[in-house]
């Protein structure tokens, strides 16, 4: 018999959900639904769903639907995070700094600089996501061999 056994749960990820009131426009994106004022939209959608793009030193670029928010808009943004050891809710607010089209129809990549008041939470889910990559690197680097 072998030291090494494959574990199913070691090929589970990482699930974000995450979520931004846009404070300046009163709008929000919220589990696949665009919200303006406490009315949503009558669409649900993948596209309307915002992806982590990079995690920067102190913020990070997303991946959001288009008109989501402008260049200094100020952003009230929920993560919730879970995999098969933990589940959390990282919330911090901060400012988008750049707005860009990116190659994908309907879609906007943009750069959010995390509030200097809120940098702690945001190290504290920067720390939580990295040591979930870690564990999958070291699992690929053991499969490997």
């Amino acid at each position: 018999m072998s030291d090494f056994q494959i574990n199913p749960n070691d090929f589970e990820s990482i699930y974000l959900n995450i979520s931004i009131f846009n404070k300046t426009a009163k709008t929000e994106l919220k589990e696949g639904r665009r919200y303006i004022g406490f009315k949503a939209e009558n669409i649900t959608s993948e596209d309307l769903i915002i992806h982590i793009v990079e995690l920067l030193k102190d913020g990070f670029i997303l991946e959001v639907p288009q008109k989501t928010c402008s260049k200094n808009h100020l952003l009230e943004i929920s993560i919730e995070f879970s995999n098969e050891d933990q589940e959390d809710l990282f919330r911090f607010h901060g400012t988008v700094i750049e707005n860009a089209p990116t190659i994908s129809n309907n879609r906007d990549s943009i750069t959010v600089k995390v509030s200097p008041d809120a940098l702690s939470e945001y190290k504290r889910f920067e720390a939580t996501y990295l040591k979930r990559q870690e564990e999958i690197w070291t699992f690929f680097k053991a499969a490997k061999g």
